[in-house]
């Protein structure tokens, strides 16, 4: 992975997010590079969860682009690994450390809860002195 596709932050609102790959240390024959998505609750939220890049001889980059899956649900941080774990043609992986990128969608839907007063009880008129109650709905 080149060096600024090692960790990215995205939202659950963003479309989509590309990784980029660099091919090094020679550019001779066809190569296909294989990947995998793994996550701590699986790949729900993005997708491809896996595929392959290929690069033609001469060819010196590459990329991954994913798609984020928006939902309903209240989630926490997410983080999603792309291991890039085989390649054909005669080219090895790296052993730089640099084929595994990070991927992280933001919480999103409040997952702590939203809190807010119902649409009749933002405005009440009391006498001074007395008690009264708010409902608020989360």
């Amino acid at each position: 992975f080149l060096t600024d596709s090692l960790s990215r932050v995205v939202s659950e609102d963003d479309v989509s997010t590309t990784l980029y790959l660099q091919r090094t240390g020679g550019l001779l024959g066809d190569v296909t590079l294989t990947w995998v998505l793994v996550g701590s609750n699986g790949p729900t939220d993005i997708s491809p969860s896996g595929g392959t890049v290929d690069f033609a001889e001469g060819v010196d980059n590459g990329e991954i682009q994913f798609n984020i899956i928006p939902d309903e649900l209240s989630e926490f941080l997410e983080t999603f690994q792309v291991q890039l774990v085989n390649v054909t043609g005669g080219a090895r992986l790296s052993s730089l450390g640099d084929t595994q990128a990070t991927i992280s969608i933001q919480a999103s839907d409040y997952p702590h809860g939203l809190f807010n007063f119902p649409l009749g009880q933002r405005a009440v008129t009391v006498q001074e002195g007395s008690n009264f109650s708010l409902t608020i709905i989360r």
